[in-house]
């Protein structure tokens, strides 16, 4: 957002979350009756069918506020390699405690849909 809106970037922020509550607020109202009546993959479609419908539209507007030209892609710090990162121990342990995590909810999830 801070690269579009420098003045009023208070307001495109407030426009984003209230998008979000509001979408927060009608999705749990809609969906279940959506999927009782149609099924989870067919109900899952139709609202990938509503979204690419609704942005399609929205797409000639969007770009970035800098010119292609002037934005760099980040360059290696260390050494010759650009695999150095998976050398180092931050990166094995946020990969470690991702995998915990992503199992957490799986097991969670999975617990919760056997009672």
């Amino acid at each position: 957002m801070s690269e579009w809106f420098v003045l009023r970037r208070g307001l495109a922020n407030g426009f984003i979350n209230a998008a979000g509550a509001l979408s927060g607020l009608i999705l749990p109202l809609v969906l279940p009756s959506l999927i009782e009546k149609h099924g989870i993959p067919k109900t899952l479609r139709m609202l990938a069918i509503v979204l690419f419908s609704l942005l399609l539209p929205l797409l000639p507007f969007v770009r970035g506020r800098l010119p292609a030209a002037k934005v760099q892609a980040p360059h290696s710090h260390r050494g010759d390699s650009s695999w150095e990162w998976m050398k180092q121990r931050k990166f094995h342990f946020l990969i470690l405690i991702n995998t915990i995590q992503g199992l957490g909810s799986w097991f969670i999830s999975s617990c919760s849909r056997r009672s």
